[in-house]
């Protein structure tokens, strides 16, 4: 829950957070749209399923598009292994000054 609100610090002006965190509470509960048997269905599209049920609690709503449109991608941890791969490679450490 502490990446919940770290991502609300971020994102949610402070004049929303309360709104927010009250919906959140409808939505934990599974009042209103949250309850119904149809929204179980879009359970594993979380973009649509927050489009299409998350109307009652707009400002939360907002947050979970934004959140779930996000692209994700492994090219900076990639990039990251690779780097550490040139500086640590078996080839690399072999060499000394001599062999420059």
């Amino acid at each position: 829950m502490s990446d919940f609100y770290s991502i609300l610090d971020r994102w949610v002006d402070n004049d929303e957070k309360s709104k927010v965190l009250t919906q959140l509470c409808v939505y934990k509960a599974g009042k209103g749209h949250f309850g119904r048997i149809e929204s179980k269905d879009l359970i594993d599209k979380p973009l649509d399923y927050w489009r299409l049920f998350g109307s009652q609690t707009p400002e939360l709503q907002g947050l979970a598009v934004k959140v779930f449109s996000q692209a994700t991608s492994a090219s900076a941890c990639e990039s990251n292994w690779s780097t550490y791969e040139y500086i640590f490679s078996k080839r690399r450490n072999l060499l000394s000054t001599q062999r420059l």
